[in-house]
């Protein structure tokens, strides 16, 4: 996604000291529509209602056929770069992920889930674990930079 100038431009330039949450989200907006592109079947979109919360992001995917049928399978939660650093906001948006993750779980029990915590140009990915019902961290729970680490947030 780096080498899409949009989206570069916007990491260097919106995900900057003093900018809102908005700015985290349209970057992840951006990144999302990109890596999961409606010609296949997939939409992004903000603030979807799970379990009576407003999770920032999901991304599903339309199966069409006789009846088409929508399938959430990723969630992000997205901070303002000015907590990137704060240990307390990493804990309570990951546990936000998995309510989110919990939620849509049980709507439709099948099929793999993820979320994703994106504060500022650092990111953390998850995996919901349908039959320990509970969150676990990818990556070891590593930390990535979207600007940085481009190759490696893709996979």
């Amino acid at each position: 996604y780096m080498d899409n100038e949009m989206v570069a431009w916007l990491i260097k330039n919106k995900l900057v000291p003093g900018q809102l949450e908005g700015e985290t989200a349209r970057v992840w907006n951006t990144i999302l529509q990109i890596g999961f592109p409606a010609t296949a079947g997939y939409a992004t979109g903000p603030e979807t209602q799970i379990n009576g919360r407003r999770a920032d992001f999901h991304t599903a995917h339309t199966v069409f056929g006789n009846r088409a049928q929508e399938f959430k399978f990723l969630i992000v939660e997205c901070k303002r770069l000015a907590i990137e650093g704060q240990d307390q906001v990493w804990e309570d948006a990951g546990i936000q992920v998995g309510a989110y993750l919990s939620g849509i779980a049980k709507s439709r029990p099948s099929g793999r889930k993820f979320g994703a915590v994106a504060i500022g140009k650092m990111v953390r990915f998850y995996e919901w674990d349908t039959k320990a019902v509970s969150l676990t961290t990818l990556a070891d729970g590593t930390y990535f930079y979207i600007d940085r680490q481009c190759a490696t947030v893709v996979q």
